[in-house]
């Protein structure tokens, strides 16, 4: 059956079912973007907690890749091996081992 703009009414049922589908589309796309800012937001305050308990710590913490390249480290281990941090990041974890042999053991027991 022709309708009076001279489509078809199974060119208007496509049209609308097309229609709804994109409807439903940016439907799943807003609620993607919301679960999206909730893990952001999740990851940042992750992100802040680590910070605080990293410069807080009582203790010595520092942090290397697997290579020993020494990424950052906190103010306890600054002063106790009096290096600043500029200083710190251009030296090796090996540098710092009384036994280079400890690192071996350390990372054995990670894996």
């Amino acid at each position: 059956m022709e309708v009076p703009d001279g489509n078809t009414e199974n060119d208007q049922r496509t049209t609308i079912s097309e229609n709804e589908d994109l409807k439903l589309q940016v439907m799943e796309l807003k609620a993607s973007e919301e679960q999206q800012k909730k893990v952001e937001s999740a990851l940042r305050a992750s992100e802040e907690q680590f910070r605080r308990f990293f410069n807080t710590a009582p203790v010595g913490l520092s942090i290397s890749n697997a290579q020993g390249e020494l990424l950052n480290a906190n103010n306890v281990v600054q002063e106790l091996l009096d290096f600043s941090l500029e200083e710190f990041k251009t030296m090796n974890i090996h540098d710092i081992y009384y036994d280079p042999s400890d690192r071996q053991r350390l990372l054995k027991c990670t894996v």
